[in-house]
């Protein structure tokens, strides 16, 4: 069938990235770049030549139309396990704050706790030794320590030595509501965003089968064979030595030819920016940080995400092999993992986003880049 084997010389001719060196232009940007090609070798021109039907060397509709069909199935594909995938975040980020808010709580507690019976206890003494300090009439008019206390903080008639225990119960029982709010408030949202999460990923998951079949269809109608990425490896150790153009604090994360920018496409909005090399190429660490999360993430197949110290994070997607784990500290231009082709992945790229905080709002990262030195496409 004509359509089929141009079609798969067509995906091979216009989706499959060039091969670039493995370090970064002297630049400092992301920029195109020849050699071989994913598969090993570049197109040659009968393959080009078999992509194409009649005449002035144009691509066949039907090719074209099936080839746009794949891609934007895929685009949809991708942006469902990304919610899913943010949701689940969201969730584990909120179920981080609720432990932290009632470990705070548990905190002011134990301290209220302390400052109540510190108080009691010079209240104690006071009402056993009789006025001393005190009118005769407040002391007999008290139904007990509380009481006693209750009186005594409306009263100029105590020492300094008795206000300041007072005023540290009062205190810390104030700073036991406040922690006491802010728990109920974080397990309330803790629990809403788990409940966000289940019906998010419920309807992705169903929302990808259906995709996944489509699209299975679609590639046997193409002519192109499934090909499994077989198990998601653990992390490895980097015995490259490569590192990265470090440009100041931060650095390119990649070298390649841009395919991909922060904005619509096929229906959907794209969240990064998409670097194509060959398989195997460097990724590199943007800036300094800690590594909060590196292997399976829906979408990504593999992903690495980084914090830098200013709160934000880069994400980098579809990796094929990760060499850093999560808790690491990792440095500006630290070769952390190899650009893949796993997930949802029309070919070999790196895909980069830039989050403000733990999966949260995604921001243009060509702009953050340049922000910092660094410049793509």
């Amino acid at each position: 069938m004509v359509i089929v084997s141009a079609l798969a010389a067509f995906t091979v001719a216009v989706s499959t990235p060039l091969s670039a060196s493995a370090a970064p232009s002297s630049s400092g940007s992301a920029s195109p770049s020849s050699g071989a090609g994913a598969s090993g070798a570049a197109p040659s021109a009968k393959s080009v030549e078999a992509a194409q039907t009649g005449t002035g060397g144009q691509v066949s509709p039907e090719v074209v139309a099936l080839q746009q069909q794949i891609d934007k199935l895929n685009a949809e594909m991708l942006a469902a396990a990304d919610a899913a995938n943010q949701a689940v975040g969201q969730s584990s980020v909120a179920k981080d704050a609720a432990a932290k808010a009632k470990a705070d709580l548990d905190v002011a507690t134990a301290e209220a706790d302390k400052a109540k019976k510190d108080a009691n206890e010079v209240a104690a003494d006071l009402y056993k030794q009789g006025p001393i300090s005190l009118s005769q009439a407040t002391l007999l008019s008290s139904d007990g320590p509380q009481d006693f206390i209750d009186k005594v903080v409306l009263s100029d008639q105590v020492s300094g030595y008795q206000v300041a225990h007072i005023e540290a119960m009062v205190a810390a029982q104030e700073k036991q509501q406040a922690a006491s709010t802010a728990a109920d408030a974080a397990a309330a949202d803790a629990q809403a965003k788990a409940e966000e999460a289940q019906k998010v990923s419920s309807d992705s998951q169903a929302k990808l089968a259906a995709a996944q079949q489509q699209m299975d269809g679609l590639k046997k109608q193409a002519g192109i064979p499934t090909q499994p990425q077989g198990d998601a490896p653990g992390v490895a150790t980097d015995s490259t030595g490569v590192t990265g153009q470090v440009t100041g604090e931060w650095a390119l994360p990649a070298s390649g030819t841009f395919t991909s920018c922060f904005c619509s496409r096929w229906g959907t909005f794209h969240q990064g920016i998409d670097i194509a090399n060959a398989i195997g190429t460097p990724i590199f660490a943007a800036g300094a940080g800690t590594v909060l999360r590196a292997g399976p993430a829906t979408g990504f197949g593999l992903a690495v995400y980084i914090q830098h110290a200013n709160g934000d994070v880069t994400v980098y997607g579809h990796v094929n092999q990760y060499y850093v784990q999560a808790g690491q500290t990792v440095a500006a231009g630290q070769h952390i993992a190899d650009i893949g082709n796993r997930g949802y992945s029309t070919g070999p790229h790196l895909h980069f986003e830039v989050q403000k905080g733990a999966y949260g709002q995604r921001v243009d990262p060509q702009a953050w880049l340049a922000a910092r030195g660094i410049f793509v496409g």
